[in-house]
């Protein structure tokens, strides 16, 4: 019997045609018939509790929109497009019903559609595995995230996002044991009670959205970004409920509990959407090697070309030309060299991808690590600026630092070795943008878990009178005071581009390998 009349065969019998014996001799005379069947059931089984989940509508839409697209669809389809989405528990149960009538009648032990996988990956950037995980995961698989960004979403609705280097394992279909590193969980309504452990404490979710985070030490900590969960540090303790705003540490190797405020920007809490292939752009290349404009290429945005304009702060040479690393490149000296252009930026919380190459210097000094790249104002939020971060009190020093001092995420690689270096800053914007979990910030092709952040909404400036527009090498608080003489950075770029998208870690990769998009 071929597949197709066994999918005639369910279909009748699922709309209660009289089939079922017919269908239990086929089954008797051709072991085939038999897994043919088990297939179909599985499928449709599959598609019901899909239905019933918290993703379930969207993938119901989109089974059913590309069998009505199949012109030659089946009568198995057809009945699959008449019941996707339904979720009447007397219709699954005749499902159960009718696989265990037909394992009976055949001497074989009672056999159940399988049930939708615990979780799956759904999303990266720029991840780097210690064990390569599979794409769907059951209870008691683990994942050894050493960098990057992996969501996880759980048959449920639940979806998790893991920032490597981070260490966990499924312990249930609704329960993980967070080892090592951070993670932030999304509990969408009916989902309420997924469960997060570490080494010393209990998280459990009252429908919500919370990060945990467990350090080298075993302390963690939980963080309440929305709604409420209850967590402890001892099995056999009470639970304390917290709610918006609020957490709790749990010291190792002590368990002693400590009542913190959260703080959502140590939590990425989205991955960025598919980058397209074919973004608008402009480029610097620095390339003239002599002269005092440096000019612009590049495809997309209005109002160009925006070539720049090298330019000196009272008596000073300005900025000047040396070897780059894709041919020649522009030296700032820190004291009273600086670039300008016409282009206005990208502004409000619109996505952005800003890359170039920088050589800072070994004896670099922390007053020249001001405004590589910048545009917008100094008021808070107005901003989009990368420098070297001068400021030890807000986080490593010379490490890539993205923002102004009200709002910034600092990056974990020292720049200071006198040797060329391919940045990037991509921010993915959305409503609810802000510097700490919507900008991802790379070195060298590699994605940086940022140590420090600030929360402080994406809204970035390019309308006000104050607005200043894309400039090199001079900080965005520049006024041409007397103080402002510590407000230049020291060093060299090199192929400086700017797209209007979230590009992805591959086409990042691909800028510094070969300086194009592929």
């Amino acid at each position: 019997m071929t597949d197709e009349a066994v999918g005639n065969f369910l279909a009748g019998f699922l709309a209660g045609d009289p089939v079922a014996g017919a269908l239990l001799d086929a089954v008797r005379r051709d072991p085939a018939v038999l897994d043919a069947l088990a297939d179909h059931l599985l499928v449709e089984e599959t598609l019901a509790a899909w239905g019933a989940s918290a993703r379930g509508g969207r993938f119901a839409d989109e089974v059913r929109a590309r069998i009505e697209a199949e012109p030659s669809a089946d009568a198995f389809a057809a009945a699959v497009l008449a019941r996707i989405g339904r979720r009447s528990r007397r219709k699954r149960a005749a499902m159960a019903a009718a696989a265990a009538l037909l394992a009976a009648a055949v001497g074989l032990a009672v056999w159940r559609p399988s049930a939708p996988p615990p979780a799956r990956i759904t999303g990266s950037v720029a991840v780097e595995w210690s064990v390569p995980p599979p794409s769907v995961l059951g209870v008691g698989d683990s994942i050894a995230l050493d960098a990057g960004l992996a969501e996880l979403t759980f048959a449920g609705g639940v979806t998790l996002i893991l920032e490597g280097p981070t260490r966990v394992r499924l312990e249930g279909e609704s329960r993980v044991r967070l080892a090592r590193g951070r993670l932030t969980a999304r509990v969408p309504k009916g989902a309420e009670g997924f469960r997060v452990d570490t080494p010393n404490s209990e998280v459990v979710d009252l429908g919500t959205e919370f990060g945990v985070c467990v350090g080298d030490d075993g302390s963690s900590e939980v963080h309440v970004i929305q709604g409420r969960v209850q967590a402890r540090g001892d099995d056999r303790g009470e639970f304390v409920s917290l709610v918006q705003g609020r957490g709790l540490r749990f010291g190792a190797p002590d368990r002693q509990v400590e009542a913190i405020e959260s703080d959502p920007a140590r939590f990425v809490r989205a991955l960025p959407g598919r980058s397209p292939t074919r973004p608008a752009f402009l480029r610097w290349s620095f390339d003239e090697g002599e002269g005092r404009v440096a000019g612009e290429t590049g495809a997309g945005f209005p109002g160009g070309p925006y070539p720049a304009a090298l330019e000196a702060y009272g008596n000073g040479a300005g900025p000047a030309w040396g070897e780059g690393r894709f041919g020649r490149a522009l030296y700032f000296n820190g004291i009273d060299a600086f670039a300008t252009t016409g282009f206005p930026g990208i502004g409000g919380n619109d996505p952005r991808t800003l890359a170039f190459w920088a050589r800072v210097p070994a004896d670099f000094e922390t007053h020249q690590g001001f405004g590589m790249v910048s545009w917008g104002t100094m008021q808070p939020s107005g901003a989009w600026q990368l420098s070297p971060n001068p400021w030890a009190r807000e986080g490593p020093v010379g490490r890539l630092r993205v923002g102004t001092h009200t709002s910034f995420a600092i990056g974990t690689t020292d720049l200071r070795d006198d040797r060329w270096h391919h940045l990037a800053a991509v921010m993915y914007g959305g409503r609810e943008a802000d510097v700490g979990t919507h900008v991802l910030v790379y070195v060298d092709g590699r994605l940086e878990a940022t140590t420090a952040k600030s929360i402080r909404r994406i809204d970035t400036d390019i309308r006000s009178p104050a607005a200043r527009a894309l400039g090199f090498g001079r900080n965005l608080g520049f006024r041409g005071g007397p103080s402002d003489r510590d407000r230049f950075f020291r060093g060299w770029l090199d192929e400086v581009h700017i797209f209007d998208a979230a590009l992805s870690a591959a086409q990042i990769r691909a800028l510094m390998e070969t300086n194009r998009l592929p």
